[in-house]
């Protein structure tokens, strides 16, 4: 959740959030503008590089779990 939420603020969008299995675990579809490249961004979060503002990160975060949680549109 934590990639999730960085990956949002650096203006990817999260389109879903899968459970693929039935075991809660979700996986995260993210969709990109053009020119945009996740796998860079990935990178830099995994470097522990990322600089984000805490209160738009925590904000993210918050979203992510309202949308996990909140009931299934059919």
């Amino acid at each position: 959740m934590a990639l999730a939420a960085y990956l949002m603020l650096k203006s990817f969008i999260l389109e879903d959030a899968v459970d693929e299995d039935g075991s809660g675990k979700k996986v995260f579809v993210f969709s990109r503008k053009r020119g945009q490249r996740i796998e860079d961004e990935v990178d830099v979060f995994f470097r522990d590089k990322a600089m984000v503002n805490p209160r738009r990160y925590w904000d993210e975060v918050r979203s992510i779990k309202n949308r996990i949680h909140a009931p299934r549109r059919q």
